[in-house]
């Protein structure tokens, strides 16, 4: 069990669980590892890489939602079937059930609620600090630009004396403008 708090770090040795503990928080939410692949192994595996089966995966996490706390619950159970006249079970593939607050959901109702709670590109960039590093450039810049939207370049100039002097070009000009002048 790992508690969250306004400011949680996790760090440990290569191979110790770091990455394991993302991948379970990103399937409980959106059904991705913490890469944004849908395609992972979220079964457990031994030492020599073979699946390890009849192992039901489950994550639960609990989350503060405007003060109220949420518990959700994703399990993942293996379904395995025999043939007629064999003896032997096959796997027919997995099975995902879903929960909020306890209560059994479908999987779409499971999404929709994940939905309403945040984009999971925000949610990525909020939990992840190496989210925002991978982005291409201009979107980067297109993310800072709405965190500081209602700042002019007037005020930015102002606050720091050394652009005070351009104060007076930038309530004519763009800094695009100037720069090229």
């Amino acid at each position: 069990m790992i508690e969250f708090s306004d400011r949680t770090t996790i760090s440990g040795a290569n191979a110790s669980g770091k990455t394991t503990i993302q991948d379970a928080f990103m399937w409980l939410l959106f059904n991705k590892d913490g890469a944004g692949n849908t395609n992972f192994k979220i079964r457990p595996e031994d030492e020599q890489g073979n699946r390890i089966d009849n192992v039901e995966i489950m994550v639960e996490g609990t989350l503060d939602v405007n003060g109220k706390e949420v518990v959700l619950k994703k399990i993942q159970k293996q379904i395995w079937r025999k043939k007629r006249n064999s003896d032997v079970a096959e796997l027919q593939g997995n099975e995902n059930l879903f929960e909020i607050n306890g209560y059994p959901k479908s999987e779409k109702d499971y999404k929709d609620y994940i939905s309403e709670l945040e984009e999971e590109r925000i949610f990525k960039l909020i939990t992840n600090p190496q989210a925002f590093m991978v982005l291409p450039w201009k979107e980067q810049r297109e993310i800072l630009m709405r965190l500081v939207d209602n700042v002019s370049d007037v005020c930015i100039a102002e606050s720091d004396s050394q652009f005070k002097d351009l104060v007076p070009e930038l309530e004519q000009a763009s800094p695009d403008d100037i720069r090229k002048k």
